[in-house]
């Protein structure tokens, strides 16, 4: 519930879509209701009754105030109703000055979306809100608050050591009397979408330092990090991480019990307090010669988590065994390259497959390239293109996430030929690959990336990581 019964009724010229999303957003994610035309009039329904209502169902009236609300009569109109009832009106300002309009004279105003964010967490709902999140991920004003920057700037790439310890998920009494329900809930709702569902011998993060890091020839220190990892199933992180609503005997939510962002703010290197599965996700955009990021579309049908949504062009988990390498060589390969569907119907494997080697990261980035997007892209790619940039915390889903970039040092259009002529060799995980440039003022990246509700957290971390990257790059040239 909302704390004070705050609503909103948005008030805008439809030229101004892109800085109302932001606002949305920021709105969704402190759980405050709110008013928006596109949202909340059906095909048929009369205009002008269903602004009135909407006007006085809600508290505040927040009116974008831009040059193109000038020759709108429809925010002059809802200034008028609002006005009339006594609501509480906020302008936000963007290209124009208060004076010049004359029905918000007497208000105070905003021109950042920082201030919107700061004025509405005093009405938040207290549950499930990830307001207080110190390092979200952001370009410009735009954040990201369900993702959490442990470690890296989008920039600098991290050089990456792993170290395996075959230890075994221990789950505390509360959660192991409810285990076999859960995981039994889960195939349920795997087989009513149609979805695969593989038991696979995943890798989680139990901890992490940065051991790895040095100072290059030229004086300049490079970020490194290694990482303990462990063993952790896709059953595991389908039952603890897939059910955080579920209410424990204690009354309390799975959530509310073993997920808390204080914990993890504090404890953002070794994770062992975390009872949940803590298995390590990668986000990887493939970037173009000539600067565009590739992102997939998931299809629900072809995955068992978080199906229809955008996500990285390069969205994979650690395979125990289809990712092992030497110990002594993270690039180093120890199994032959195959599908895990292939791998887990052929026996070799199963979730409790303890590797003579390590589970490499590296190895993980390599073969989604060689699954999702070409097979021949996978062979002509230098292993040094692959970056990682961050180490971050996917909030919502509550695990550990490594982002980076590979840089395919070919164009858009020989990509996409690759891509027809040697595709990858697993195609059921998404409905189709996306080219978006990596440029914050081109209005198609604009429109897509400002969309949150289209976008799987991590992936939508992941390109604004790509974003800072090519950036960077583009201003060193």
């Amino acid at each position: 519930m909302n704390k004070n019964n705050i609503s909103v009724f948005i008030s805008y010229s439809h030229e101004d879509k892109s800085i109302v999303k932001q606002i949305c957003s920021e709105l969704d994610l402190l759980n405050i209701p709110f008013f928006l035309d596109e949202k909340d009039i059906d095909w048929g329904q009369t205009i002008t009754s269903k602004v009135e209502t909407g006007i006085r169902s809600c508290t505040h009236l927040l009116v974008i105030i831009s040059p193109a609300s000038f020759k709108s009569q429809w925010v002059s109109y809802e200034i008028g109703i609002a006005k009339g009832l006594g609501l509480n009106i906020l302008p936000f300002l963007t290209h124009v000055s208060q004076e010049s309009f004359p029905f918000i004279r007497d208000f105070r105003y905003t021109n950042k979306i920082e201030d919107v964010r700061a004025f509405f967490k005093k009405y938040a709902s207290d549950k499930n809100t990830l307001q207080f999140n110190p390092k979200p991920y952001s370009i410009q004003d735009y954040e990201i608050n369900e993702v959490y920057l442990m470690f890296g700037n989008h920039t600098s790439q991290i050089e990456i050591d792993a170290r395996y310890v075959h230890q075994p998920i221990d789950l505390p009494e509360d959660l192991s009397k409810i285990y076999s329900f859960l995981a039994g809930q889960a195939e349920v709702n795997v087989k009513t979408t149609g979805a695969q569902y593989f038991n696979g011998p995943n890798t989680r993060l139990i901890r992490f330092t940065e051991e790895n890091t040095f100072q290059s020839p030229g004086g300049k220190e490079q970020k490194g990090a290694t990482l303990e990892l462990g063993p952790v199933s896709w059953e595991n992180y389908t039952v603890l991480n897939d059910f955080l609503d579920y209410k424990l005997e204690s009354g309390k939510s799975i959530r509310e019990e073993y997920a808390d962002p204080e914990t993890l703010y504090m404890n953002d290197r070794d994770l062992r307090w975390c009872k949940l599965s803590n298995i390590l996700g990668l986000a990887i955009i493939p970037i173009t010669k000539d600067g565009f990021g590739l992102i997939q579309k998931r299809n629900p049908r072809g995955v068992s988590s978080e199906g229809d949504r955008l996500t990285s062009g390069i969205a994979e988990n650690i395979h125990r065994y289809l990712d092992e390498a030497s110990s002594q060589n993270l690039s180093e390969r120890l199994n032959e390259l195959d599908l895990p569907s292939e791998v887990n119907k052929s026996g070799k494997v199963d979730e409790n497959y303890k590797p003579k080697g390590v589970p490499s990261p590296i190895l993980t980035a390599q073969r989604g390239l060689w699954e999702e997007i070409s097979e021949e892209l996978y062979h002509i790619t230098n292993p040094e293109s692959y970056k990682f940039l961050n180490i971050g915390f996917e909030l919502t889903k509550f695990h550990p996430m490594l982002f980076g970039i590979v840089e395919l040092n070919i164009d858009k259009n020989e990509v996409e030929k690759l891509r027809k002529s040697s595709p990858g060799r697993d195609h059921s995980e998404f409905l189709d690959i996306y080219y978006l440039p990596l440029d914050l003022h081109n209005q198609e990246t604009s429109k897509i990336l400002f969309d949150k509700k289209r976008w799987i957290s991590a992936g939508l971390a992941s390109f604004i990581t790509a974003v800072h990257y090519w950036s960077r790059k583009e201003y060193a040239y």
